[in-house]
């Protein structure tokens, strides 16, 4: 099969899938949808593709409800003001959402053919994210006002996945991957739902425009 096909050809995906909280307080992962699509060039290699690519997408709202502390650092010396805390206060149970959700990345993927029309491959890429973000305590007596904020920041993935080649035009693509935004996992990431894990169904269309065009 990979005799036959072109050494370089643009392809269209479209991309949906489950994503899922990797860390989370109350022990308790909710799931949300991932949808979206990319577009790219794969070129032939020997005993596969290298598969390079832009992708966009969307995520359902995400909601993570926690007990929160305060994480001040313990005062010191003689000018401190008050008593050093013994240990983190506890503030009480927090709420925090993030919702309009939407990543462009920028990915590397080898695939690697194990039959004739299977493959797998690895990969990952890097791009950016930005979420609308909502910070509440919500067991206080007097009911706390939310803190809205609009966040964007770097973001990665990386992942495995299985394609299924049904012909030399069209391929259905399995993957996992780990999506986490900055350089390292903070804790803010960790409350508005990042990192995540997420499970992804693509179909793929190569030369889309093939018979389209005179």
């Amino acid at each position: 099969m990979s005799s036959d096909r072109p050494a370089r050809q643009f392809y269209v995906s479209s991309i949906v899938g489950g994503s899922f909280l990797v860390v989370t307080a109350d022990n308790t992962p909710s799931s949300i949808l991932t949808a979206g699509g990319a577009m790219g060039i794969a070129f032939d290699r020997p005993g596969g593709r290298l598969r390079v690519e832009a992708e966009g997408r969307y995520r359902d709202p995400i909601e993570q409800t926690y007990l929160g502390f305060n994480r001040e650092t313990p005062r010191t010396g003689l000018d401190a003001p008050g008593p050093i805390p013994p240990k983190p206060e506890l503030i009480g149970t927090m709420q925090a959402k993030s919702y309009g959700g939407w990543s462009a990345m920028a990915n590397i993927w080898r695939d690697f053919q194990l039959t004739d029309r299977i493959d797998a491959y690895v990969g990952g890429g890097i791009g950016g994210a930005g979420f609308q973000t909502s910070f509440q305590q919500i067991d206080s007596v007097e009911p706390s006002p939310a803190v809205l904020e609009y966040r964007t920041a770097y973001a990665w993935q990386i992942g495995v996945g299985a394609i299924w080649n049904v012909n030399d035009r069209v391929a259905v693509d399995v993957s996992y991957r780990i999506f986490g935004l900055g350089w390292s996992v903070t804790a803010d990431d960790l409350a508005y739902g990042f990192l995540r894990s997420e499970v992804l169904l693509s179909l793929r269309i190569y030369e889309p425009f093939r018979g389209l065009l005179p």
